[in-house]
């Protein structure tokens, strides 16, 4: 095993697992599950009931929401935000935010320029019923709140 880096710490997890190794500056929730050889950079947050896989890379200034789950081997680039109860595919790269209870199938490659034929062509995760169509037309709007749309799908606009 490597030595750790200066300014990380070795995460001991709630269920007496040896997880990853977690920045001094990074918040990670205690009921959070983090696997091994995981790590988390610095500023990052990690809420309630978070699952990360093994051999995940968590970069500065992430912030996963409750609930969320992570396969092994997931790459999350610097600032994303991702929302409550998601679950991303083992091996995924993910390059910008993504909205509450998104499921990426394994090996998915999420950023804000995803077209809508891209996102067709890997339908495996549909967010909701009937208003995908809205959110897919908004993913790559910056500074709008998407994730507030999908709390009362009855007031999208048709």
């Amino acid at each position: 095993m490597s030595p750790i880096p200066t300014g990380y710490n070795q995460r001991l997890n709630a269920n007496g697992t040896l997880g990853g190794i977690v920045h001094e500056s990074a918040y990670v929730s205690e009921s959070a599950i983090i696997g091994e050889n995981t790590r988390i950079d610095a500023r990052a947050r990690i809420c309630i009931g978070v699952k990360i896989g093994d051999r995940c890379v968590i970069n500065e200034g992430v912030t996963i929401a409750d609930q969320t789950s992570l396969g092994c081997d997931t790459y999350v680039y610097r600032d994303v935000n991702i929302g409550p109860n998601c679950r991303i595919g083992r091996g995924s790269s993910i390059k910008s935010d993504v909205l509450q209870r998104t499921k990426l199938p394994p090996r998915s490659e999420f950023t804000a320029a995803t077209t809508m034929r891209g996102l067709y062509k890997n339908y495996n995760w549909c967010l909701y019923r009937g208003i995908d169509k809205h959110l897919m037309l908004s993913i790559g709007c910056q500074n709008h709140k998407v994730s507030t749309w999908l709390t009362k799908p009855n007031t999208l606009p048709i």
